[in-house]
């Protein structure tokens, strides 16, 4: 979520920046480093979703990521 433009006034990304971790490696270190915005607490040297209101964010839970990935590679 670090790595993304929001639109100004609706609730959609509209630009996706930063994609050299996606070219290196296994895939899964993908989900590893995308999920550690779910993990880190607010605050910190990387600041995490924290006290963000997921729920009316719309943005996926951990485990919904994690379960669409696994779907996707056929896990």
């Amino acid at each position: 979520m670090d790595n993304v433009i929001f639109h100004k006034t609706e609730l959609k990304i509209v630009a996706l920046l930063d994609w050299e971790l996606s070219t290196l490696g296994n895939p899964l270190s993908d989900l590893s480093s995308f999920s550690l915005i779910y993990n880190t607490p607010p605050n910190s040297i990387m600041d995490g979703l924290g006290n963000f209101d997921k729920d009316m964010s719309g943005i996926p839970t951990e485990f919904i990521i994690r379960d669409k990935y696994l779907q996707y590679i056929g896990a």
